[in-house]
């Protein structure tokens, strides 16, 4: 097997055959990179966006722009505004923690892109640039295990360019997908490269599939960590001999340092999906479940369905299938020969991702494996077969070249190859994604010209009648409007309505969808002021403001775009102190409930009462919570301390008794970025409750103080209130401001392990290049 995984060629070492070879790599290198800009020329148009919505139905449908496009767009905001990383989402479904999210990059390519363009931008120049960096790494593999640049073409062109990784991933802008692929060569690379030490190449590979991680690949770095580190043992164990204590030892150190390099995002990703229903949005995925696209040939040859409708994308023409075909079993042939457990191992390795994305009994067992429950899509571990292919494929290519052909014949069938290759990635790929001018259309947005003036709103939704739709985010992001829209799966759990967990009996509180019967006060909650729609509606609450002239260019996408705009009659302030507080205390679901409930009556307004939620009613209900309250609203078998027996109430008394309008005065907001609210507060505070419209107690990382006249800073608790909002008890005294500050949970813990291992590593390299210096040194003063 040497001759697959060490050189195969025996060069001279003269200046003429350094030249020769040097030049094959610059051409080669100069090839890839040529290939990649022409092929990608559309993305280099910088004066334009790619839209969501295709402008034909044989384009794709993109999330580049509403998701990673976005996401760019807010570090680009963070870094140019407030020098700072950003840990708050304060623009997307009423404000969530931004580097939890596990499909946000932490450091990737366009979060330096961002500094030099605009999000949008940044997020697409980054597909190029990422396949790129691949297909580099790609060729630095195949030249280390004696191949030559016309075999790591070959393989790029069809690991990283085939159409139909194309079609599925990169046209459609997923770049967490795209990043974490173009990472996987690398690990090759350095899986085989020779090291005099063996923790160099531990700490190499823990870099990259560190890199994985932080590019929001998460399920590419567990289908590459599962099959490599399969494929890791393998070689080291069956091809080089190593022992096996050795090997496990290696492989556990990688885990090691992948964790103190990750830990800074791993430890609030975990946080985040604690609270979060991506759970259950991965169980209801997994229960409507269906291969997302089937295959099959025509007289043009092998082509690829996917989407609803079913749309046809051509592939491979049958010269290439067969070629390839002939190329990869004559591959495979020859590595039963010299390694059969190599060999079943590959095999093995590239059929699991076709069968799980084939077979919905065979993705059941696989979501039984603990590292891979509750994951998305299997499709997004094809790029694993992708590779086999293309290894194998070019590995045949070389062993049928030399050992059946002469050497006038040597470079006709890999020349063959990649023109055909070339030909059907180029010719034969799926059109791109429209590009438009979004800057044009913000422009031309007659719902947003409008609600811009109003300085007292702070946030705008959609009227949606079903679920959840991405819709305003390019529009809004980059004028620094908040909406209340967004991806379910990244909710917060009391915030969701699942029709599919309704099935199962596992209802969750419905929030925003119109099916709540008192869907202005709700949205109010969270101070949406304003709602659009495509359709004229007819909602108590929701006063019409009028129906704007259709916009030119047409929105993209056409949903949540208006032209109709309503204004929320119940909508609360920002921040406002004066509504009487309710406590509901007793179990969590029965606060929830009830709570819940509570908002729903239609009598129910902000300007009437606050509701606080509790945990059980007993005498150290913390933070003095029965002692500030209006009123108390316990579980039926809750006891209340008889000191406070005064205040207890039902439902029913509670709207009698509380007034509908009591006097609300609003606190005025003096600084506000995605990490931190500073709000102004009166002198002479007698104690009240300040209420904010934001979702803050939902969330760990937020922290709330009060600044005094000594410029003393004094924290206080975060109390939830209104189900999803926030609520601070201010004692009395005198106050200049009260802040809110926010912080990624774990994030400095994060940094220090970062800081420390990337120190090690480091450490490690320079003394190991020093000593090594040193040790010529000597060998030279001796001779």
């Amino acid at each position: 097997m040497s001759s697959f995984y060490s050189f195969c060629f025996s060069r001279k070492n003269t200046t003429t055959q350094r030249v020769i070879s040097n030049s094959h790599h610059i051409l080669t290198l100069l090839f890839i990179i040529s290939f990649t800009v022409i092929y990608h020329l559309p993305y280099f148009d910088l004066s334009k966006d790619i839209t969501r919505k295709p402008a034909s139905s044989d384009e794709f449908t993109t999330d580049l722009t509403p998701q990673f496009g976005v996401h760019a767009e807010i570090f680009r905001q963070s870094f140019t505004d407030n020098k700072s990383i950003p840990h708050w989402n304060p623009y997307i479904m009423g404000g969530q923690p931004f580097l939890s999210g596990p499909g946000v990059n932490l450091f990737s390519l366009e979060n330096v892109l961002v500094l030099f363009f605009r999000g949008q931008v940044a997020a697409r120049l980054s597909i190029p640039l990422h396949l790129l960096l691949g297909w580099i790494g790609l060729y630095l593999f195949f030249i280390q295990i004696g191949l030559q640049g016309k075999h790591a073409i070959m393989a790029g062109l069809i690991y990283l360019y085939n159409p139909t990784y194309m079609a599925v991933n990169s046209f459609t802008g997923h770049l967490n997908i795209i990043n974490g692929v173009s990472y996987v060569p690398w690990l090759l690379y350095y899986g085989v490269k020779p090291f005099k030490r063996s923790l160099s190449r531990s700490f190499m590979i823990s870099i990259v599939l560190s890199l994985m991680v932080h590019s929001g690949a998460v399920e590419i770095f567990l289908f590459s960590s599962f099959f490599g580190l399969t494929l890791f043992i393998v070689y080291h164990r069956a091809i080089k001999g190593s022992n096996l204590v050795k090997s496990v030892a290696e492989a556990l150190l990688i885990v090691v340092v992948v964790t103190g390099l990750t830990i800074i995002k791993i430890a609030p990703a975990i946080e985040f999906l604690s609270i979060s229903d991506r759970k259950e949005g991965m169980i209801s995925e997994m229960g409507f479940y269906a291969p997302t696209y089937r295959d099959g040939f025509n007289h043009r040859g092998y082509y690829l369905e996917y989407g609803e409708p079913k749309r046809a994308v051509q592939v491979t023409p049958y010269p290439v299938v067969m070629l390839l075909g002939l190329a990869a079993g004559f591959g495979l042939f020859k590595l039963f020969g010299k390694n059969r457990l190599l060999f079943f191992t590959i095999i093995t390795i590239a059929i699991i991702p076709v069968a799980i994305s084939y077979s919905y009994s065979i993705f059941k067992i696989f979501w039984e494996i603990p590292l891979f429950k509750n994951q998305r899509t299997p499709d997004k571990a094809m790029f694993v077969t992708f590779l086999a292919i293309a290894v194998l494929s070019s590995y045949g290519i070389k062993e049928v070249l030399f050992s059946r052909f002469k050497n006038n014949f040597r470079h006709a069938l890999p020349l063959l190859t990649i023109i055909l290759l070339l030909y059907t990635t180029y010719f034969l790929r799926p059109p791109f994604p429209s590009m438009d001018d979004l800057a044009l259309r913000r422009a031309n947005n007659g719902v947003l010209n409008y609600v811009k003036q109003d300085n007292s709103f702070f946030r705008i939704t959609s009227f949606q009648d079903e679920d959840r739709n991405w819709g305003y985010e390019h529009q809004t992001v980059p004028e620094k409007i908040g909406i209340l829209l967004g991806f379910a799966r990244l909710w917060h759990s009391d915030m969701l309505f699942s029709l599919y967990t309704m099935s199962m009996g596992k209802a969750q509180f419905p929030f925003v969808p119109v099916i709540f019967r008192n869907f202005a006060s709700m949205t109010g909650l969270l101070s949406i002021k304003y709602v659009s729609s495509t359709k004229p509606i007819n909602v108590a609450g929701l006063e019409f403001v009028g129906k704007f002239d259709p916009m030119n260019p047409e929105p993209q996408p056409e949903k949540s775009r208006g032209p109709y705009l309503y204004r929320n009659t119940k909508t609360m302030p920002r921040a406002y102190q004066g509504p009487p507080a309710v406590l509901i205390c007793g179990s969590e679901n029965y606060i929830k409930k009830r709570g819940i409930l509570s908002i729903s009556r239609s009598e129910f307004d902000g300007r009437g009462q606050t509701l606080l939620y509790s945990g059980r009613c007993t005498a150290d209900t913390k933070d003095n919570l029965f002692e500030y309250s209006s009123f108390i609203l316990p579980e039926s078998n809750e006891l209340v301390p008889d000191k406070y027996g005064e205040k207890i109430i039902d439902e029913n008394e509670l709207f009698k008794k509380s007034p509908v309008y009591y006097e609300v005065s609003e606190v005025k907001v003096d600084e506000v970025t995605p990490d931190r609210l500073v709000l102004k507060v009166t002198k002479g505070n007698k104690g009240k409750w300040l209420i904010l419209s934001e979702k803050f107690a939902l969330f760990k990382g937020w922290s709330a103080y009060v600044m005094n006249k000594s410029s003393d800073k004094i924290k206080l608790p975060i109390i939830r209130a209104n189900h999803v909002n926030s609520a601070i008890w201010l004692p009395e005294g005198e106050y200049k401001e009260v802040i809110f500050v926010y912080e990624t949970p774990y994030f400095s813990t994060g940094i220090i392990l970062l800081v420390v291992t990337l120190v090690l590593i480091i450490s490690y390299f320079i003394r190991f290049h020093n000593l090594r210096e040193l040790l010529l040194q000597r060998a030279n003063l001796h001779d």
